[in-house]
């Protein structure tokens, strides 16, 4: 049945993470994220393989995600930028980050004001970000930004790579940066989708996460159903007290 399917393969992926990182090993440190994951292990989950990723479907992410809290390039880029950049993104020998939220636009995302300039064959950025995950460590930055009207049809989403130069982070002590472009020349080439289409992608990205923050949820909450359950079996005095107010 497809509940034995689940529960057979959620229990694979956790033995699979004792065995690969142990109990306690935390998975991403912030430095030599290389030796956190033995080769041919771990690959960007729902990227097709052609690129290199694993090419699972949403029903097998969601149990690997499940399993793991207890242990935009792929949709939008045309081929050479799935090419140039998915292949490392996928193994894990690079990381990226997702660059929307501003000091002055977190939830209402559709006002960000960080603007991207068309000059020749270039953009021109400049403005920043705040509390990016990974922001400093990370070597790819997907980057909304305004190219043209107020609103969200105004806002389109650039790549750009760290040591471009006018990229900078703020804060050293832990990388949830702030992430700043000073004149930051970012190449046409690397606009994902078409011009005026960043917000719907910056939507969809966030959607995506929605679903993982879910599913990470999901293992703490049975394991809490689950050390319930064996407390009432060998604790005789929480028994009586359930007993008792029920």
């Amino acid at each position: 049945s497809t509940g034995c399917l689940l529960c057979w393969r959620g229990h694979n992926v956790r033995l699979s993470c004792q065995i690969v990182y142990g109990p306690h090993k935390p998975p991403f440190p912030c430095g030599g994220h290389e030796e956190s994951h033995p080769a041919g292990v771990w690959r960007d989950l729902r990227h097709d393989p052609d690129v290199g990723g694993s090419g699972l479907s949403c029903l097998d992410t969601s149990i690997i995600f499940e399993a793991l809290s207890a242990g935009c390039v792929k949709t939008f880029g045309n081929n050479e930028q799935r090419e140039k950049f998915c292949p490392d993104l996928c193994s894990m020998k690079k990381f990226a980050s997702y660059c929307l939220t501003e000091p002055g636009s977190g939830s209402d995302a559709a006002f960000l004001l960080t603007s991207a300039k068309l000059q020749g064959d270039h953009y021109i950025l400049n403005g920043s970000k705040a509390f990016i995950s990974g922001g400093g460590d990370t070597d790819v930055y997907v980057v909304m930004c305004r190219t043209g009207e107020k609103g969200p049809k105004g806002i389109s989403c650039l790549v750009l790579e760290k040591g471009s130069p006018g990229l900078s982070f703020g804060w050293n002590s832990q990388p949830t940066r702030a992430v700043i472009f000073e004149d930051c020349a970012v190449p046409v080439t690397n606009r994902l989708g078409a011009d005026g289409e960043g917000f719907n992608i910056a939507m969809k990205g966030l959607n995506g996460g929605r679903i993982n923050i879910g599913e990470l949820s999901m293992r703490p909450s049975l394991l809490v159903i689950h050390w319930y359950v064996v407390c009432l079996g060998t604790n005789e005095v929480m028994r009586m007290i359930i007993a008792r107010n029920e």
